[in-house]
């Protein structure tokens, strides 16, 4: 009996010894578990529903306090302190997740606000496991942790990026290519597919030199797009290398430069029409600087477009010295166009003169004078010609009818202002129509000249002859009123007419008849007109 006794004794010391062992080896788990807890970012919890599908915290680690404001125990003992630190936009949805993984048994993840009594907000990161208890009830275990810099930062990235794609957007930089992802492979043979056909060889020859020589790339050239399309880039980058010196990548940007070709192109296009349209081309600002040209002007002044370009316009004509620009344009920005001849001192110093159409031009706020000067040198010679042929006798070369009495009119208003005297001397060969009959027209035009050319000889340089028709001839003589002086002139022209005149193998005798008058003794006398 005594050893039964024992023996139960023994067994009984046995149990509780093992006991106390597993409720140390409980103790020494907790505390573990409160350990790990403290050092997790955030905090672990438990949430069981009740019969009303009510979630409660029926545990929480000390975490809580940081992240929440809260104690583990008032947490506990009230659940919606823990529910009202929510953003009221965010609680629908999280309550949501659970009760749908309730049904699920499927864990889940998601973000959300909290917020403070302070107003202050910060952002979470809730990961959740459904647990199904015999009883029927769910319990979730989980951890929360505070991810609040994650987000800043992910809104800083996506901030960055938005103000990157739109100063792209409004650049034309990296967003050019309008290439098709869901169909591109981010690899240089696909690039190179995109690339204009004529621009292959340069592209990659660029990317070659740049990897070979490990120095930085820029190139412009061309894409090519399925629907034909052709759009221009300007490329900028570098490649890198892995630890062994192989290419890994190339960095750069891609900049739309579609819009300043077109410009270029346009540029190019009128300064070509302007060198091909024959006529001198200058645009010229308010000082008179010269600040375009294009080959016509270089051409006709025999100066290259560099020295041009280093002189103002006034001094290539002596009549638009800088006073009188002045006036010039500011009669060009009243007219607004003005048409007007002058001359240009060409390199050499010869002086050409030029037809000038000026026109006044605004470009970005700036006036111009855009002129086409256009060279009127043959212009000018066929009108001296015409001239000459109206005004002078083809015979003698002596000015005809028409100019004589224009340039009478000229020495009488001269003499009028002057109060001088204008003479005049009426000349008529006498006997000429018998020797033209007798010879023929070819002697008698002989004849005539001969006879201008003794009747200068015996008159001025200041005086004025010519051949009013026929065997008519006029001279003009200024400043001469005396009648002994007129006397003498006349008397020597007489004598020269009646010198025999060779007229190739033939020997003719004429004579002449000279009429006398003066302005403004014989004004108002009978043949005076």
């Amino acid at each position: 009996m005594l050893q039964k006794d024992n023996m139960e004794i023994s067994g009984n010391t046995f149990m509780a010894l093992n006991y106390s062992s597993y409720i140390s080896k409980i103790a020494k788990l907790e505390e573990q578990l409160a350990g790990l807890a403290a050092s997790m970012p955030g905090f672990i919890y438990t949430l069981k529903d009740d019969a009303n599908n009510n979630l409660n915290v029926s545990y929480v680690s000390n975490g809580i306090k940081e992240l929440f404001g809260l104690t583990p125990l008032e947490t506990i003992e009230n659940t919606s302190l823990f529910w009202s630190r929510f953003h009221q936009n965010d609680l629908e949805r999280i309550l949501a997740l659970f009760h749908k993984s309730k049904i699920s048994l499927m864990p889940f993840k998601d973000e959300a606000r909290i917020c403070y009594p302070d107003e202050n907000t910060s952002w979470i990161e809730i990961r959740s496991m459904p647990q199904l208890n015999e009883d029927g009830t769910t319990e979730w275990h989980g951890l929360i942790m505070d991810i609040t810099e994650r987000v800043q930062a992910k809104e800083a990235i996506l901030h960055t990026q938005s103000a990157l794609q739109q100063a792209q957007h409004i650049a034309h930089i990296g967003s050019i290519c309008e290439i098709d992802k869901t169909k591109f492979a981010a690899t240089f043979s696909a690039f190179i597919e995109t690339v204009h056909p004529d621009d292959r060889e340069k592209v990659i020859n660029n990317y070659n030199d740049s990897i070979t020589n490990n120095k930085s790339y820029q190139i412009e050239h061309r894409l090519l797009f399925s629907d034909g399309r052709v759009k221009y880039i300007q490329e900028r980058g570098e490649p890198y290398f892995d630890a062994i010196g192989r290419p890994i990548r190339f960095i750069g940007t891609s900049l739309d430069v579609t819009e300043r070709k077109r410009f270029e192109g346009l540029v190019s296009l009128q300064n070509h029409a302007l060198d091909h349209i024959g006529e001198a081309v200058y645009l010229v600002d308010e000082q008179a600087r010269i600040c375009h040209i294009n080959k016509a002007a270089c051409t006709m002044l025999g100066y290259s477009q560099e020295e041009l370009l280093a002189i103002k316009i006034y001094e290539l004509d002596p009549n638009y010295y800088p006073e009188h620009w002045q006036n010039h344009w500011k009669e060009l920005m009243q007219k607004g166009t003005i048409t007007l001849e002058t001359l240009h001192k060409s390199k050499s110093g010869a002086l050409i003169p030029v037809e000038v159409n000026a026109n006044a031009i605004q470009h970005e706020g700036q006036i111009f004078n855009f002129a086409l000067v256009r060279n009127i040198s043959e212009r000018k010679l066929i009108e001296e010609k015409m001239y000459h042929q109206a005004s002078y006798d083809f015979l003698t070369g002596l000015p005809n009818r028409r100019l004589l009495l224009d340039r009478l009119k000229e020495e009488i208003i001269t003499a009028r202002r002057s109060q001088s005297n204008v003479s005049l001397l009426f000349i008529d060969l006498d006997h000429f129509k018998e020797v033209n009959d007798t010879l023929g027209h070819h002697q008698g035009d002989l004849l005539l000249s001969q006879a201008a050319q003794r009747i200068q000889l015996c008159i001025r340089e200041s005086d004025v002859l010519g051949r009013m028709g026929g065997d008519e001839f006029l001279v003009i003589l200024t400043g001469a009123s005396e009648l002994a002086h007129l006397g003498r002139v006349a008397q020597n022209i007489i004598d020269a007419m009646t010198t025999p005149f060779s007229l190739d193998n033939n020997i003719s005798y004429i004579s002449a008849s000279i009429g006398v008058a003066s302005y403004p003794s014989d004004v108002g006398k009978s043949g005076w007109h």
